[in-house]
């Protein structure tokens, strides 16, 4: 099924990733999330402990990258609904998208970005509003 070949896809992408640091890791100076967790499956060392897996290390890899999809969803939609909520600043930037994208283009390109201001403010205050749930975990210095 479609599904089935979909995660095979998504399994293959996590097994490339896993690879790619097992070949790069020089150091112990791990910088991400993958490196630390692969530290960990190669120094299990405690009769009777958890052991840590390739296939955790798939399923969080899994978790952060869905949840990065999933933020970014869930950010438009707020945008949107902030939107409809204040027609003014709705108006204020469709003229601005507009006045970028000219006649002839259907969607905002990477070059266009540093062009609209005002939809960074949208974004920006987007995120104050309703803020994406990690940045609500306290935070330290280090």
């Amino acid at each position: 099924s479609d599904l089935h070949k979909a995660f095979a896809r998504l399994s293959n992408f996590f097994q490339y990733v896993i690879d790619d640091h097992l070949k790069t890791e020089q150091s112990q100076d791990h910088s991400d999330i993958v490196g630390v967790m692969l530290d960990m499956i190669n120094k299990q060392s405690k009769v009777g402990s958890f052991k840590v897996t390739y296939d955790h290390l798939k399923g969080v890899m899994s978790d952060v990258f869905l949840a990065g999809v999933n933020a970014g969803a869930i950010t438009m939609i707020w945008a949107m609904t902030e939107l409809t909520r204040h027609p003014r600043v709705m108006k204020k930037l469709q003229r601005e998208i507009r006045a970028t994208l000219g006649d002839n283009k259907e969607k905002i390109m990477e070059q266009d970005l540093e062009k609209v201001e005002y939809l960074k403010f949208v974004i920006q205050e987007t995120f104050r509003l309703h803020p994406p749930a990690p940045l609500l975990l306290p935070r330290e210095a280090m």
